[in-house]
């Protein structure tokens, strides 16, 4: 018997057949989180190139030496709260 889990990703929601099928890692990896998840953060999902595009839209200047995905989420993330 398969599980069905809830996806989300902004205002969208999707009911997604579990293990062993592979659309939740495919959901995830295009952004998607479980609905059970912790709350999403405005990063989640986003590559190098969204992080440093959000952070421009913001005018949020990425400070030298900053080259980490990690630290480019962190930033924007910061900047929501």
């Amino acid at each position: 018997m398969k599980d069905t889990v809830t996806m989300v990703r902004g205002d969208e929601r999707a009911e997604v057949t579990a293990p062993p099928d592979q659309s939740v890692e495919i959901m995830k990896a295009q952004g998607w989180i479980l609905a059970d998840e912790p709350e999403a953060k405005p990063s989640d999902g986003m590559t190098v190139a969204q992080l440093k595009e959000a952070l421009a839209a913001k005018g949020i200047a990425i400070p030298d030496g900053i080259t980490l995905k990690a630290d480019l989420a962190k930033l924007l993330d910061e900047a929501q709260a």
